[in-house]
């Protein structure tokens, strides 16, 4: 099939935030993050799919695409898949993606959200939003200075759980309660802060987690929060990986709303 696409212009969007932000596009890297934008996403903005010669000897891949029609995606080498390509070793398939627009606001019925406050990690922030999405977390927002949370690393490891939430990305997390009613819990060490376990987290509810080594900005947090909680530990241990962190407080809130 014809190519119809600037090779150098797709490689660019697997290494460059600024050229993703330019032309609001995005790569989605392997079959499973395809195949969740083409069934919960909006098909619209799966603009184009691109599949290798590696990629048509995989059974999997060339079931999904005998769902697709036929003009939404073209064939590329090998070698022009490893150029463009964000993993050393590609999958066979890959996606291009028009980045949503922002909400604006947030509907009424959402009573469980998650906020993340300068998550730099793109493996963390994807895991993150793998196990909110599982968890039943309805919206996620991300403040300035976490990682770009449409990146093709954040989407793989989402793996395809951007498509089952509402995404915040660059949001001033202090303006919180313009768009939300609930308490606003933050995880720190701060002594004022009461256990993960003896907090009731069955009312609506938002949950705040922090930068992989300062936490959260607890001089922000006092404009928004309500309330400051903690992951009780043992031996001696003050701090756990943020996505761990997360799981944990998420599987918490789910356990109580069962």
């Amino acid at each position: 099939m014809k190519q119809s696409l600037p090779i150098k212009k797709i490689a660019q969007y697997s290494r460059s935030a600024k050229q993703r932000k330019i032309d609001n596009t995005t790569i989605l890297d392997g079959l499973h993050v395809v195949q969740e934008a083409f069934s919960r996403g909006n098909k619209k903005n799966l603009t184009k799919i691109l599949v290798s010669t590696k990629g048509e000897s995989n059974h999997e891949i060339m079931d999904f695409l005998n769902s697709v029609p036929k003009d939404k995606y073209e064939h590329v080498s090998d070698r022009v898949m490893e150029k463009i390509a964000p993993t050393k070793t590609p999958p066979g398939i890959l996606g291009l993606y028009s980045i949503p627009k922002s909400p604006t606001t947030l509907h009424t019925e959402i009573d469980n959200i998650l906020l993340l406050d300068r998550v730099a990690d793109p493996g963390n922030l994807g895991t993150i939003i793998r196990c909110a999405a599982a968890m039943g977390t309805q919206a996620i927002f991300s403040s300035p200075g976490c990682a770009d949370i449409w990146s093709p690393k954040v989407l793989r490891a989402a793996q395809g759980a951007h498509f089952y939430i509402e995404i915040f990305p660059q949001f001033e997390l202090r303006n919180i309660k313009k768009l939300f009613d609930g308490r606003i819990i933050g995880t720190c060490l701060d002594e004022s802060a009461q256990s993960l376990y003896k907090t009731d987290l069955t009312s609506k509810t938002g949950i705040v987690l922090g930068n992989e080594g300062a936490g959260i900005n607890l001089k922000e947090f006092k404009q928004y929060g309500d309330e400051k909680i903690y992951i009780p530990m043992s031996n001696k241990f003050e701090s756990i990986n943020v996505a761990i962190s997360a799981s944990i407080c998420l599987s918490e809130k789910k356990r109580q709303n069962l």
